[in-house]
């Protein structure tokens, strides 16, 4: 799968030996790779252990193993290609490592349910739920912080959480998260009360929607992030005591665009009477110069133009300037993060 999404080609293309021995021997997710194969090994062998002589030594070995086939993961996500790796894949790896805890504790809960429902055993399946869930509010807090300083990085604006795949995805993610939150409170209350009623119905809950959770989370990683494919930008700015310059590119990318102007006056009309409107680029990543379009008019109100205006990826200032036939003036500036991709 990773060698047809590096190689932008087909399974077909890929499935031969020396294609996939050249991404495991050349590229940096491929020596990972094979670390993570070297850690499954052990930790099978481990568990194996586990099964014939039950030992203290050899849970926490198989935890340890576990704990870092996780980094790895960290090691080969988009917290990799940052410039402060050490943060960001630090707090990737916390946040993986959170929501694993989360879920897979979900699955020893569910695999329990029968215990719930023996006298015998009930009280002590509700306070292994109500202990659990102190942990819970640990984890919350974690996934929490860490998920916030993910966003930050990877999603320029609140608009790039609905205009780009890499936003509705995590939005769904953040939705489920919540639905999750929910269940646990449920949960918690139960075992606090020790009441089973219920408890089956809320847990199967909680863990699909965990399970979801991490299939959107795998949809991320593979996704290009919305600072490399923030999608077209549309923005409005209010000028001269109520005229609004809307500004707009599409695709917003690399190469060619389209850039469009829309001008309205105070009362919401188009406005009429213009002679000129240029738009000033300047790249806020690197001193490039300053680059310029004149639109040309389709409409009144309406001035559209086609350009190679961006040519690189990141952070840029457009200053329009409008000129009327009076001689009056409208400047604004959009600040515009431009996509690779």
């Amino acid at each position: 799968l990773m060698a047809s999404i590096e190689l932008t080609t087909s399974w077909k293309q890929v499935l031969n030996i020396e294609t996939l021995k050249d991404m495991i021997t050349n590229s940096a997710y491929g020596k990972t790779w094979l670390i993570q194969v070297g850690g499954l090994i052990l930790l099978l062998i481990f568990t194996y252990l586990l099964h014939v002589k039950s030992k203290s030594l050899l849970y926490w070995i198989s935890f340890i193993i576990g704990v870092g086939l996780i980094l790895t993961k960290a090691l080969t996500s988009h917290a990799a290609s940052t410039t402060n790796v050490l943060l960001t894949v630090g707090m990737d790896f916390l946040h993986l490592l959170s929501a694993s805890i989360w879920i897979g504790s979900l699955v020893v809960f569910v695999a329990l349910l029968p215990l719930s429902r023996k006298v015998d055993t009930k009280n002590h399946y509700l306070e292994m739920i109500r202990r659990f869930s102190k942990w819970g509010i640990i984890i919350l807090l974690v996934l929490t912080a860490t998920g916030i300083f993910g966003s930050l990085l990877y999603i320029p604006s609140l608009r790039s959480l609905i205009t780009t795949d890499y936003g509705r995805t995590l939005l769904g993610k953040v939705i489920l998260l919540v639905i999750m939150i929910i269940f646990a409170a449920v949960n918690f209350t139960k075992g606090k009360r020790k009441s089973e009623k219920g408890v089956s119905p809320s847990l199967w809950g909680e863990l699909l929607a965990g399970i979801i959770v991490l299939v959107l989370s795998v949809i991320l990683t593979n996704l290009p992030t919305a600072m490399a494919s923030p999608g077209p930008i549309k923005e409005s700015k209010t000028v001269n005591q109520g005229s609004k310059i809307t500004f707009e590119a599409t695709p917003n990318v690399i190469g060619k665009n389209t850039f469009a102007i829309d001008l309205k006056d105070r009362n919401g009309q188009p406005m009429k009477n213009i002679e000129q409107v240029v738009l000033t680029f300047t790249c806020q990543e690197m001193d490039m110069g300053e680059d310029t379009k004149t639109l040309l008019k389709v409409k009144e109100g309406k001035y559209e133009g086609m350009g190679m205006n961006f040519n690189m990826a990141g952070r840029w200032n457009v200053h329009v300037h409008v000129l009327t036939k009076d001689l009056a003036t409208l400047d604004t500036d959009f600040k515009v993060l431009v996509g690779s991709q």
